[in-house]
């Protein structure tokens, strides 16, 4: 399988999953944070204001990878121009890489890496520790786009030149 068709496969599927599991946990943050706001019961401040930094991460998600994900449909490969590039991918990715690891060290943290809901004094607990499973999921899926765009870009650019879609 060339590179060009591993692309042609696999980009859509994995903007696909990553705005699924970016959909799934903004529905389980916006919850989250309107439980707690209706009776003002979050456990700390802390998490009120990581569960709403992960709300914001997953809509950054949602967004960009569906506009990523638009544009690779739409054009043919290669003809992309800037926006499309590998290296307009690559900025994207450690941009996201960024912003998901710094929401998943905040909610481990919150956390104490995790709750044991029969041991918890939280309310929605399991759903705080949907929240931490989902957010290392994420971060871990953008993780592993980095390292294969990384690869495209130096297989791109050992082959071709200059850095090419």
């Amino acid at each position: 399988m060339t590179t060009e068709s591993a692309i042609k496969k696999g980009h859509p599927i994995f903007m696909g999953t990553l705005i699924l599991f970016g959909i799934v946990l903004m529905s389980i943050s916006a919850f989250l944070i309107d439980r707690y706001n209706s009776d003002d019961s979050f456990p700390a401040e802390g998490v009120s204001n990581t569960v709403k930094y992960l709300l914001f991460a997953s809509l950054w998600t949602i967004v960009t990878a569906a506009l990523y994900l638009a544009g690779f449909l739409a054009v043919p490969l290669g003809s992309g121009g800037v926006l499309l590039s590998v290296a307009s991918h690559l900025v994207w990715v450690i941009l996201s890489f960024c912003i998901w690891l710094a929401g998943a060290a905040a909610i481990t943290a919150e956390l104490g890496g995790g709750l044991s809901c029969r041991f918890a004094d939280y309310t929605y607990c399991h759903h705080l520790n949907a929240v931490l499973g989902l957010t290392w999921i994420e971060t871990v899926l953008v993780f592993l786009a980095l390292i294969v765009i990384i690869v495209i870009s130096v297989r791109s650019r050992s082959s071709s030149g200059p850095i090419a879609a």
